[in-house]
């Protein structure tokens, strides 16, 4: 936990969590995306305030938390370019605002009872490769969503309202794909199946 101080190095490794306020300081020449936590937690006050979290270039993130504990006027935090995650997106309290930027992430993407996710109002689709589970508040803000793993699930005790949403099968190695419904889901604009082929197919559950 750095608090509110910054962090400087040359190559991080990270294998446990780095927890920071959201308005630390840090330079890195290369960052860790194999492994580790980058969790974000607020500054605790009693005004609500808005953190730009931090964006490492082309590679970002390995797992990424959203955490902000307060009881009320939790914070937001958004980003201000693309995001990439290799593993894990969890909000799990507090909102995150990802406003016309592109998030992408190659595993789950969920929002706790207590965490606001809002997505990118950009046509081009906030990417997700593992599961979509919904146990808080979920905004689409105009934007699309893409499932592109191979046997995903959209779920969680909150219902889900996509503006556009697109499923692709996304490997050509004659398996299919599934896509497993585990809460009700509505679609504002338009929905998207697309299996490769007869030996590609896409199961909707």
């Amino acid at each position: 936990d750095i608090i509110g101080q910054g962090l400087t190095a040359n190559v991080l490794s990270n294998d446990g969590t780095l927890r920071l306020i959201g308005g630390n300081t840090i330079n890195l020449t290369t960052q860790d995306v194999n492994s580790g936590t980058y969790e974000y937690y607020g500054d605790g006050a009693l005004a609500l305030n808005i953190y730009n979290i931090k964006d490492f270039g082309v590679n970002d993130y390995y797992n990424l938390v959203i955490n902000d504990l307060s009881v009320t006027n939790k914070d937001t935090f958004q980003i201000a370019a693309g995001l990439k995650v290799f593993n894990n997106f969890t909000v799990n309290s507090g909102s995150f605002n990802a406003s016309a930027q592109i998030p992408d992430v190659d595993a789950n993407v969920t929002i706790g009872t207590a965490g606001a996710l809002t997505a990118s109002s950009s046509a081009t689709a906030f990417t997700v490769g593992g599961n979509f589970i919904n146990d808080g508040t979920f905004s689409h803000n105009g934007g699309a969503i893409t499932l592109d793993g191979l046997n995903q699930t959209v779920g969680g005790t909150s219902a889900i309202a996509f503006n556009r949403l697109t499923k692709n099968e996304s490997t050509n190695d004659s398996t299919d794909s599934t896509l497993t419904l585990g809460t009700n889901v509505s679609i504002a604009t338009s929905l998207t199946l697309d299996g490769l082929d007869a030996n590609d197919r896409l199961i909707i559950v």
